[in-house]
């Protein structure tokens, strides 16, 4: 079946913080008339990953990505804050709805990770050289027992995968209990047009 993609509307009707969040957060539907980037791009690394082979690079990337997202849009209400840049927004998310126990570090190293995927598709980024596990066993970010000469440090992506899918599902319960908010600077709609269209 042939489609097209939109992003974003013309003229849009106002709509509240709530029914923006609503959109930007719901779970994908073949019956919804719009994805929220933050759901294509965790979806997509689901499916990537769940590949036979997996596309483990791809799917990393998407999960990121996501994270960005999240950075770029959301916040928690107890914690206010306005649009900042890459990194400042990508660091901010995983503080507002990532594990708690990860440390600003770990945090920034997350980031460095995904300079390294998105920008060359390979093991550096911002000059830091990573090795990366696909067991299922091994903890998020480790500095013990590195074997690549350079290495900051072992990313395990099963871990990593985790991580974000359980940021998704923190912002979608907090926001259900009113936690959420939208970035100060930003309108409910242009949070709503944070979404694709598909159009048959």
């Amino acid at each position: 079946m042939s489609g097209s993609a939109s992003v974003g509307t013309t003229n849009p009707s106002p709509i509240t913080e709530k029914e923006s969040l609503d959109i930007y957060l719901a779970k994908w539907s073949p019956a919804a008339p719009t994805t929220s980037f933050l759901e294509a791009a965790v979806r997509d690394a689901q499916t990537a990953i769940k590949a036979d082979p997996p596309a483990m690079w791809l799917g990393t990337l998407a999960y990121l990505a996501a994270v960005e997202q999240m950075g770029h849009a959301i916040c928690r209400r107890t914690n206010p804050r306005s649009l900042q840049g890459s990194r400042a927004g990508f660091l901010a998310a995983c503080k507002d709805f990532g594990d708690s126990s990860l440390s600003d570090a770990n945090r920034g190293i997350l980031y460095d990770v995904r300079c390294a995927l998105a920008h060359q598709y390979g093991l550096t980024g911002n000059a830091k050289k990573f090795e990366y596990t696909d067991d299922v066993s091994a903890a998020l970010i480790s500095r013990r027992n590195l074997v690549t000469a350079g290495a900051e440090a072992r990313i395990a992506l099963p871990a990593l995968w985790t991580f974000v899918d359980d940021m998704v599902d923190l912002a979608r319960t907090l926001h259900a209990s009113g936690d959420v908010a939208i970035l100060s600077d930003m309108t409910p709609n242009q949070v709503k047009a944070l979404s694709f269209s598909i159009y048959r």
